[in-house]
């Protein structure tokens, strides 16, 4: 029995430099303006520190984990982070992943703790796809392919720096690794997150 109310968790991957920390950063005060109060961590080998210092600003909960991924090395790092998050009205946990995170493996250990599950619901993942580099990362591309495969929402970025061919192309291709995803917009999916809290509540 839940003993206290959920919250959603929000997971942000995409491979390096495809856009989350600039989508986090954007994200929080739309989210803030809807009256949320967001918790974020974030997973960095190097930049995970300084980036959770810029997005301090105004008081805001930022946890850095710097070094190791996420999904594996420091895993049980961030599962303690989660399990001390302080619960309050409006709140939404958000998660950036290390740009080589495997996303499978981190849902599956989140999945399989029972405490998190008692605080957290629902688990969403919201995979960045860069226009302009989408597969044009070597023998990088599998792992690019595989980060969109578990996401439940799609977000593209750089669509003002490629032609409509191109955009036609990098789309088709998401469609078809994963006919599921929502494709949305940093406003819409404030929204939507407003929609589960007050639902949660």
């Amino acid at each position: 029995m839940k003993t206290e109310q959920t919250a959603p968790l929000v997971l942000i991957t995409g491979f390096l430099g495809a856009g989350k920390t600039t989508f986090l950063r954007e994200l929080i005060p739309l989210l803030e303006a809807r009256g949320l109060a967001p918790f974020t961590v974030i997973n960095d080998y190097a930049n995970a520190r300084v980036d959770a210092s810029a997005l301090r600003a105004g008081g805001r909960q930022v946890v850095p984990i710097a070094g190791n991924c996420i999904c594996c090395d420091s895993i049980l790092e961030l599962l303690d982070v989660l399990l001390e998050v302080p619960h309050c009205e409006g709140r939404v946990v958000l998660v950036e992943a290390n740009g080589t995170s495997d996303p499978a493996s981190l849902i599956e250990h989140l999945l399989v703790n029972p405490q998190l599950r008692q605080r957290f619901e629902p688990l969403l993942q919201v995979a960045m796809v860069d226009m302009k580099r989408w597969q044009k990362r070597h023998w990088h591309n599998e792992l690019e392919r595989m980060q969109m495969q578990t996401a439940s929402h799609i977000h593209f970025t750089r669509e003002d720096e490629v032609a409509s061919k191109r955009m036609s192309e990098v789309r088709a291709d998401i469609e078809w690794i994963n006919p599921r995803a929502a494709w949305v917009r940093r406003q819409v999916f404030a929204l939507e997150l407003e929609r589960i809290v007050r639902g949660n509540s």
